[in-house]
């Protein structure tokens, strides 16, 4: 027996259809949807490897203060990549629960806040 899907395709509304619900500028807002998408995801991925050079670049400071070597500064990277890998998994199951753009907007801000509080640290 062959299964067959119904897919619920609703009338439109003469009240409320108007110029915007046109094939052609439903085309161009899918196209800007998918460029500020793009352009989001590569913003969130640029600061993902932003921060790990920081975390690199400090290593130096890191082992001066600290008094640590060669083995206890690649403990630090690792803790910071184990610490990380965790919070991307917690994000996206939570961004499954409550929307993925809610939990990119709220980890980009969590991410600035820290790096503020971090700058401003002596």
């Amino acid at each position: 027996m062959r299964a067959t899907s119904l897919k619920f395709q609703p009338s439109p509304n003469p009240r409320t259809t108007s110029r915007s619900a046109s094939p052609a500028n439903r085309l161009r807002r899918s196209r800007l949807s998918t460029s500020l998408t793009l352009a989001a995801m590569s913003l969130g991925y640029g600061v993902v490897q932003l921060d790990v050079t920081i975390v690199n670049t400090a290593l130096n400071s890191i082992g001066m203060s600290l008094g640590g070597g060669v083995a206890e500064l690649q403990w630090v990277v690792s803790s910071y990549t184990i610490a990380f890998a965790a919070f991307i998994l917690t994000a996206g199951a939570l961004g499954d629960r409550i929307g993925a753009k809610r939990v990119f907007m709220a980890g980009f801000a969590i991410f600035t806040a820290a790096s503020v509080a971090c700058v401003e640290r002596p």
